[in-house]
């Protein structure tokens, strides 16, 4: 949980950023070098965040006796199924040839 503050904090700071460099159409300077430090932080933090809760997330998933249990099954198929059929369209595999 200290991690929770900088998890919400990291993604405001990085669009705030963004959006002054929208604004303004910088493409180097402070706000550039700002923003860079902004999403170095941010994946750091994102990083250490995913790989706390990654541990919990097969008990949550495969809990019987939550309601919706087959909604989430039949989800976690499709999401793989989509994403080795994706995997397979863009594989380089023979495209070259």
């Amino acid at each position: 949980m200290a991690l929770h503050a900088p998890a919400r904090a990291c993604p405001r700071s990085l669009d705030g950023d963004r959006l002054h460099l929208l604004a303004t159409g910088q493409r180097a300077g402070t706000w550039v070098g700002i923003h860079k430090t902004s999403f170095v932080v941010w994946l750091a933090v994102a990083s250490v965040h995913i790989l706390v809760y990654v541990w919990r997330l097969p008990a949550l998933v495969f809990d019987r006796r939550a309601p919706g249990f087959a909604v989430r099954m039949g989800l976690v198929a499709a999401a793989l199924v989509i994403g080795l059929w994706v995997a397979d369209e863009t594989a380089l595999h023979d495209r070259f040839t």
